[in-house]
């Protein structure tokens, strides 16, 4: 685990402990300790890390596989954990001791989170809820009083790659192959006035389409404002922002008025109109409107939405697959009259690039004084600073088979 200052482009620090080989395969940040971050591994295990002194705090061991999903609940006193062989952890961090294990899922958990119960919202004690995704095309609702699943729904017709509620918990979106995103209405006032099952409180709202057609590796919520990110495996960003309530009214409202022009008005039992412009009335694709896609360095690994942007603008983290971290912000458009700006304006603000090379290194030359290296790829011939481990200059070349530096250690051939 690498830390990073993104806006000087300096490493921080570094986790490593000496007793794990595996590699990190996910990652999460308590709510109430913003220095305590949960760590799995993809041999099944799971490290509680401080970032202050770069220490673990706890280890976990309790997955057969790799650990796919992290969260913590709202008091940052438990976490679930799930992985590739389908099972959700449910841990209790005081205690340091695994409290039980959900069996439900025939195929990897994708997503966890945990949900506010009506017991808990008003003070209680209860043990709340929790919502979990998995490739087996299933969205489940478990009851963690009774650490049973209540609700099952087929979110996909193939596999459910992520999940991300919403930050008041009243909706969550899932994704599936295609494109395909489906957006969900949590009722919470009804968890605890469940009968017998027969009351839903998972509600299928709609669909909406990313413009790239493959799957979804992530989605992910603005936890201050109304925007939404997801991202496949391409180039690219795709983020879209949630209508206010007057938004949406206004724009049933321009829905019906078309409408009058194809329909007879007479033939309209009187109040129709009014019940038309109701929001309850509202398509996702009413609520949800394409905002920006912004277009990356590389394709896109992972994403994230920070919390410095004032009221002109948001900005989000992406990491890349050619180990490049890239810092955006996104301006909101300004309005001129009740007119806004086709599309947002982004630019790239900060941007971290590990200096190596990306293809296999073919040779290598040192100076004669032993102060640099000359190493060339194909494509590449870099210089580096042996004191210091610095790259010094990057310059291009074709498919390099050797090179050597000339007396005087001023040209390297």
């Amino acid at each position: 685990m690498l830390i990073w200052d993104i806006k000087k482009g300096e490493l921080l620090s570094r986790w490593r402990d000496g007793k794990c080989k595996a590699e990190v395969s996910a990652i999460a940040q308590s709510w109430t300790d913003k220095d305590v971050f949960a760590v799995g591994y993809a041999d099944g295990s799971i490290r509680l890390w401080d970032s202050k002194t770069s220490t673990v705090v706890i280890s976990f061991n309790g997955h057969r596989s790799a650990v796919s999903t992290l969260a913590f609940d709202h008091a940052g006193t438990r976490l679930a954990s799930g992985s590739k062989d389908a099972h959700v952890v449910v841990w209790d961090l005081v205690s340091e001791v695994g409290l039980y294990r959900l069996k439900g899922h025939k195929d990897q958990v994708t997503k966890v989170e945990f949900l506010k119960g009506p017991e808990e919202v008003d003070g209680g004690s209860a043990e709340g809820w929790l919502v979990s995704t998995g490739k087996d095309t299933l969205i489940k609702l478990w009851d963690l009083s009774t650490q049973h699943c209540v609700e099952t729904h087929v979110a996909h017709h193939g596999e459910c790659w992520t999940m991300a509620l919403s930050p008041d918990e009243r909706g969550c979106i899932t994704a599936g192959n295609g494109g395909e995103m489906k957006v969900w209405a949590i009722d919470t006032a009804g968890l605890s006035s469940r009968v017998g099952g027969k009351l839903d409180c998972l509600i299928d709202r709609g669909t909406i389409y990313r413009q790239s057609k493959d799957k979804a590796i992530s989605v992910t919520f603005h936890p201050n404002s109304n925007f939404v990110a997801s991202h496949g495996a391409d180039r690219s960003v795709e983020i879209w922002r949630i209508r206010t309530e007057d938004e949406v009214k206004k724009a049933l409202k321009r829905k019906r008025k078309r409408k009058e022009g194809k329909e007879n008005k007479r033939d309209k039992p009187k109040g129709a109109e009014e019940r038309d412009d109701d929001i309850v009335h509202a398509e996702v694709a009413d609520i949800f409107v394409s905002y920006v896609i912004v277009r990356t360095g590389g394709k896109v690994r992972s994403v994230d939405w920070t919390t410095r942007g004032g009221k002109d603008a948001v900005q989000i983290l992406v990491a890349c697959t050619n180990n490049t971290l890239e810092y955006y912000d996104i301006r909101k458009p300004a309005k001129v009259g009740k007119m806004e700006q086709e599309v947002p304006e982004y630019n790239k603000l900060y941007a971290v690039e590990l200096p190596g090379h990306r293809t296999d290194i073919r040779a290598l030359s040192l100076s004669s004084d032993d102060r640099m290296l000359a190493s060339a790829s194909s494509g590449t011939l870099k210089i580096w600073n042996v004191r210091t481990s610095n790259c010094i200059r990057t310059f291009e070349c074709g498919y390099a088979l050797s090179c050597s530096f000339l007396p005087g250690d001023k040209i390297v051939g």
